[in-house]
């Protein structure tokens, strides 16, 4: 049974300290750089809603595919996925979550503009392959979103990466209920991609793997490193402690 001296000896310690004053203001700058690096996860929810889209608009451009072809439209990406989910800890690992943000951003970009200039099946299902295993790759972002936040919030913030794959959901079909052309939707997408990549260059890299998995820089640099990394997602320097006891 927890007797009051317990409790008290318990509110003493840091890392309880650290605890009592975080504040939902405090959260700010970790919601900024989290919805941040979550932006390649919305083109998940894009590629599950596109190939609808693109199938239905397909039949009335009169593109003559099968139903075959149309399944592989519709499957290809899911099934090239998991190469990237399994890639995903290895790559943010050896380059930092942060760079896999921006990196990815780039394939993505390429399959857009491949989609958007097709003329062939072939090269519609080569596009939905790399989007695919670059779906794979976002994983990376829960990775650093747990990394950054709060304890108390990191449920939270978690729980946004189901919010931006629904969104993309949303975006696709609504561009549709707007009759867009999906020679047009796939450049929209392209545009997104660009600008998803400029935008993850204004969040720090994640203060974990500064510390942990940076090597082959002198410590004086890392350590610079991370005292910016902390000063951009902490606002209270009190509780920085609770991040890492």
């Amino acid at each position: 049974m927890e007797t009051s001296e317990d409790k008290q000896l318990f509110e003493n310690t840091p890392k309880a300290i650290a605890v009592r004053h975080v504040k939902l203001i405090d959260l700010l700058p970790q919601f900024v750089a989290s919805s941040l690096m979550y932006l390649p996860v919305i083109q998940a929810g894009i590629n599950m809603s596109f190939a609808s889209v693109l199938i239905s608009q397909l039949a009335d451009d009169d593109w003559k595919i099968d139903t075959n072809q149309a399944s592989i439209i519709g499957s290809i990406w899911a099934i090239s996925l998991p190469f990237g989910a399994f890639s995903s800890g290895y790559l943010s690992d050896r380059i930092g979550r942060r760079k896999i943000g921006i990196f990815v951003c780039i394939p993505f970009f390429m399959a857009w503009i491949l989609t958007a200039i097709s003329n062939s099946v072939m090269t519609i299902y080569l596009a939905r392959i790399v989007a695919g295993i670059c779906c794979g790759i976002t994983t990376a972002s829960v990775v650093y979103t747990a990394e950054i936040s709060y304890k108390t919030f990191r449920s939270a913030l978690l729980c946004m990466n189901s919010v931006w794959v629904s969104f993309g959901i949303f975006s696709t079909y609504l561009l549709n209920y707007l009759h867009l052309n999906w020679h047009l939707i796939a450049w929209i997408y392209a545009a997104v991609s660009f600008c998803s990549m400029l935008l993850i260059l204004l969040v720090p890299e994640s203060s974990h793997w500064t510390l942990f998995f940076k090597q082959h820089v002198r410590e004086e640099e890392k350590f610079a490193q991370l005292r910016k990394s902390l000063t951009w997602l902490y606002r209270d320097p009190e509780v920085i402690f609770n991040q890492f006891y």
